[in-house]
């Protein structure tokens, strides 16, 4: 789960040079546990929305090529209404 956040952080740093995005974490989810499983968060913020969902479509694309990172079990919300 870690490994996995931090391999999705580096992707986005990667893919971000121009720092169009601000990226916050990965950090632990107020919830950290729920239903058994671990939680990440990391929050991206933007100007512009095609701009973020390219950033993260390529990101989670480069990620999943990363031996050990478990891209699929990444759930991307847009406009969360709580960030619990």
């Amino acid at each position: 789960m870690q490994a996995t956040a931090t391999e999705v952080r580096r992707a986005l740093d990667r893919h971000n040079a121009e720092r169009h995005v601000r990226v916050l974490g990965p950090a632990p989810a107020p919830l950290a546990r729920l239903r058994g499983e671990h939680r990440v968060q990391i929050l991206l913020k933007s100007r512009s929305r095609p701009r973020l969902r390219t950033l993260v479509e390529m990101a989670l694309t480069d990620a999943s090529h990363t031996p050990g990172c478990d891209a699929g079990s990444v759930n991307v919300e847009i406009d969360p209404i709580s960030l619990m």
